[in-house]
């Protein structure tokens, strides 16, 4: 048994020696490289952008709904029964529509993916916001952490030097044991508390490499703030400017606009299925049968051209439209 956990204890040694070879060499950040890196490397605001670009691109997509759709049908089938000998059979055609009317359901689906990708670029800013927000939280707090063990340090020291001059002065009855206790008692706290401003210290560098996106084992020491940049910072600008510029940049009351375009815009696109849609349609036809005559003669006599206006109007939907508009609706309320 005793070999058995000396082997798991050299394993466990080897895997964490490799991982600290791995981490490489620390990492060395003040508050604005590690914003710097985070807007360029974190995983999860990657995520966003990628939201972000697939609101531009359904964007592009409405657009092209504008557009005549076309495809091309290619049959060629073998029949073959009792009473006719085997039988070769094709037809080709190209096949095109346009919507001419349908209620303004496109233009509504345009202009909705318009505002939801222009909302998708303020979610992004946002995100920004708020991920610049909890770096500077985790930030203040590793350097509060780091502070407040100096101090701790201190105490630490000084409650040690108390209990060697307590033993001391024990031995040589100036005090009574109880008192040598106490302070046992306040050096065992000094020295919890440390420990305990430590461990937090070390949470706070474990969510910074978090909201970094780097590796846990990867060391990282953080670079105090210039006292003079502090002092020039701790000048904030009046309230009332303060309050216009978040009015008119803050990315949240923006997003709280769009929500609203968007839910009427939603509205407009479901009373749409109440109109007709009408369309234009165009067909380029042609096909060979076996046994009539010859291929390239049946391709020139069978060429047909087709074309005309379908309109589509709805008459019962099983109440589909007023159901979506009604929902439309819901999603206005706030």
């Amino acid at each position: 048994m005793k070999h058995i956990f000396l082997i798991l204890f050299l394993c466990g040694t080897v895997h964490i020696a490799a991982g600290q070879e791995k981490s490489g060499s620390p990492l060395r950040m003040t508050l604005e490289q590690c914003i710097d890196f985070a807007l360029s490397n974190s995983y999860s605001r990657q995520s966003v952008k990628l939201h972000e670009e697939a609101a531009q691109d359904r964007y592009n997509q409405s657009n092209m709904e504008r557009l005549p759709d076309l495809s091309a049908t290619v049959d060629e089938n073998l029949n073959h029964s009792k009473s006719n000998a085997t039988a070769w059979n094709g037809s080709y055609g190209l096949n095109s529509s346009l919507i001419l009317y349908q209620g303004g359901n496109i233009s509504g689906n345009i202009k909705k993916s318009k505002l939801s990708a222009e909302q998708a670029e303020y979610l992004t800013k946002q995100y920004d916001n708020e991920l610049i927000i909890r770096i500077l939280q985790t930030f203040l707090s590793i350097l509060g952490n780091e502070e407040l063990l100096k101090y701790q340090q201190s105490l630490l020291k000084s409650s040690e030097e108390q209990v060697t001059l307590g033993g001391e002065r024990l031995h040589s009855g100036e005090i009574l044991e109880s008192d040598y206790l106490l302070l046992q008692s306040q050096y065992a706290t000094d020295k919890n508390n440390m420990a305990e401003t430590t461990i937090q210290r070390e949470n706070s560098l474990l969510a910074l490499k978090s909201l970094l996106s780097i590796e846990p084992l990867q060391a990282l020491e953080i670079i105090y703030p210039d006292a003079e940049e502090i002092a020039w910072m701790a000048l904030l600008p009046d309230e009332k400017i303060v309050l216009e510029r978040a009015l008119a940049n803050l990315p949240d009351l923006h997003i709280s606009r769009y929500d609203v375009e968007i839910a009427g815009t939603a509205v407009k696109i479901a009373k749409s299925g109440r109109y007709p849609t009408v369309s234009l349609t165009g067909s380029v036809g042609d096909g060979h049968l076996d046994g009539v005559s010859r291929f390239t003669t049946q391709l020139s006599d069978r060429f047909t051209i087709q074309a005309g206006i379908t309109a589509s109007i709805p008459i019962f939907d099983r109440n589909r439209v007023k159901s979506n508009v009604t929902q439309s609706r819901i999603g206005q309320c706030p």
